[in-house]
């Protein structure tokens, strides 16, 4: 007959044993766990320092951009504003010149023509200064080619031309530009130089 006080120690001894094992367990899964945890905060927290170092560097590097873009477009503007100085400053040298009286306009053309015919020549004026004046400005010229001891001839083209003022001088087989567009024009191309610069200052 067996002894059931024998039973018993030995079923609370087993259930002491399996006790005592899950509470190891429990403690060692619990300790896992609490590592666990650790290493993934600890992960999550350099995730999230280096998004927000790269949010910053991003953000540096769009506020630069930015930056640059609208100072390029300050130099665009101011540019352009230049460039429109510079057109309105030369039309306005073209209208002085055009408004100039007739005797002076022809004395410029005189001295130019003078200056600049070097062999038998004729003048190619616009329409209404071949009218106007083209006869005065050759005379005038033949004249001071005379007085240099140069007896060039110098006369009037049947050809016109379709600028402002001035003339055109064809002689030799080449021509001279003494328009004034041409004569104004080294003035504009020296502002208009400086202008573009603005770009690269």
């Amino acid at each position: 007959m067996s002894n059931p006080n024998g039973v018993a120690n030995i079923t609370e001894k087993i259930l002491a044993e399996a006790r005592a094992f899950a509470e190891e367990q429990a403690a060692a899964a619990r300790a896992e766990a609490d590592a666990t945890t650790a290493e993934c905060e600890r992960q999550a927290g350099e995730a999230y320092s280096a998004a927000v170092a790269a949010a910053k560097e991003q953000a540096g590097q769009i506020a630069k951009r930015t930056e640059g873009q609208a100072e390029m477009d300050r130099r665009r503007m101011l540019l352009a504003t230049r460039q429109a100085c510079v057109q309105k400053a030369f039309d306005l040298a073209l209208d002085k010149l055009k408004a100039m009286p007739e005797e002076k306009r022809a004395g410029i053309m005189a001295r130019m023509g003078a200056r600049y015919q070097s062999a038998d020549g004729e003048y190619i004026f616009n329409a209404s200064d071949r009218e106007a004046l083209g006869g005065k400005v050759v005379a005038e010229v033949s004249a001071a080619l005379n007085r240099a001891g140069k007896p060039f001839k110098a006369a009037i083209s049947q050809e016109t031309g379709s600028f402002v003022g001035g003339f055109i001088l064809r002689q030799g087989g080449m021509e001279v530009n003494c328009t004034f567009e041409v004569l104004t024009g080294g003035v504009r191309e020296e502002l208009e130089g400086e202008a573009s610069s603005i770009l690269f200052s």
